[in-house]
C-alpha cells in the first residue's frame, strides 16, 4: 500500500489534484450564479466531470502502476493537454469560435494519440514517437484547415490560433522529451 501512495508522502499531492477538479466544477457553479456569459447546464457539469474526473483517475492508475517521475510526468503532461483542447476547443475554439467546422480536425490529434498510444500498449519508446505524432498533428491542423476550409482562413493568422498551436506543439514535445528520457 505505501507503494500505491496511499499511505504517506503521495497523499498531498492526490489531495491537491482532486481539489483542483473540484474548483474547476466549482467555478463555472459560482459564476452560473452571478453573470450571464457563463451558462452552463447540467450536461456541461456532467461532461466536464467526466473528463475531469477520468483524467484524475488515470492518474491514480498511473501512480499505482510505476513509480518513474519522469513517466508520470510525462503522461500527465499528455492527459492534461489532451483535456485542455477537448476543453478550449469545445468551450470557444481555437480556430474561429467553438462552432466552426475547422475545429473538428482537433479531433484527429487527439485519435493519433489514442491510437497511438494504445498500439505502443504506452510503452516510453513508443509514447516518445505517439507525442511527436500529435505535435505534427497539430502544426498540421491550421494548414489543413487553411486548404479545406476556405472560411477558416481569415481566422487562421490570428496571435491566438498561432499561440495556441504553439502551445499544444510544445506540451507534445515536452511530453514527448520526458518519454524519451524514461526510455533510455
Amino acid at each position: 500500500m505505501e507503494r500505491a501512495g496511499l499511505i504517506g508522502g503521495g497523499n498531498g499531492w492526490r489531495i491537491a489534484g482532486w481539489a483542483i477538479i473540484g474548483v474547476a466544477l466549482a467555478v463555472p457553479l459560482v459564476a452560473n450564479q452571478f453573470t450571464q456569459q457563463v451558462a452552463w447546464t447540467l450536461s456541461d457539469f456532467a461532461l466536464m466531470g467526466v473528463l475531469l474526473g477520468g483524467a484524475g483517475l488515470a492518474m491514480e492508475i498511473l501512480v499505482r502502476v510505476t513509480d518513474d517521475r519522469a513517466y508520470r510526468a510525462a503522461m500527465a503532461l499528455a492527459l492534461g493537454g489532451c483535456v485542455a483542447l477537448l476543453v478550449i476547443n469545445g468551450a470557444v475554439g481555437i480556430i474561429g469560435d467553438e462552432r466552426d467546422d475547422a475545429n473538428l480536425l482537433f479531433a484527429a490529434v487527439l485519435a493519433v494519440g489514442l491510437v497511438g498510444s494504445t498500439l505502443t500498449r504506452f510503452r516510453a519508446a513508443g509514447m516518445r514517437r505517439v507525442m511527436t505524432a500529435m505535435a505534427v498533428a497539430q502544426a498540421l491542423v491550421p494548414v489543413i484547415a487553411y486548404n479545406a476550409i476556405p472560411g477558416a482562413r481569415e481566422t487562421l493568422l490570428r496571435p491566438e490560433v498561432v499561440a495556441a498551436t504553439l502551445v499544444f506543439v510544445s506540451i507534445w514535445l515536452a511530453s514527448g522529451w520526458l518519454f524519451r528520457k524514461v526510455a533510455r
